[in-house]
């Protein structure tokens, strides 16, 4: 079970982010896709600063997908805008603060 991911490091590809995190397995990438971080906040904005100002909140749900399995096709673990949505109704719509598990 992943309780906690440390982000490590991140960045921008095109409009859609990549999260290295380092958990119980090692280093794992998380990706986080435009509409995500459009959603995690308004005004909607894609770009390096909101991936900064969110990447906890980002690592946070995708533990929450590694611990009840929820990987894509490929094995990876992507973050979508409605595991951004769930997380946000779970939270008042507060990304920051509480720390809840995401019904995701």
């Amino acid at each position: 079970m992943e309780s906690a991911l440390v982000p490590v490091g991140y960045h921008m590809v095109r409009r859609r982010a990549v999260i290295i995190v380092n958990g119980a397995r090692g280093l794992r990438p998380i990706h986080v896709t435009q509409d995500a971080l459009n959603d995690i906040q308004s005004p909607p904005q894609c770009d390096v600063q909101r991936l900064a100002q969110f990447v906890d909140v980002f690592a946070t749900i995708a533990a929450c997908k590694i611990e009840k399995g929820m990987f894509a096709f490929d094995g990876q673990i992507w973050i979508t805008a409605t595991d951004v949505r769930d997380w946000l109704n779970l939270n008042d719509g507060e990304p920051i603060g509480r720390v809840t598990s995401p019904k995701v």
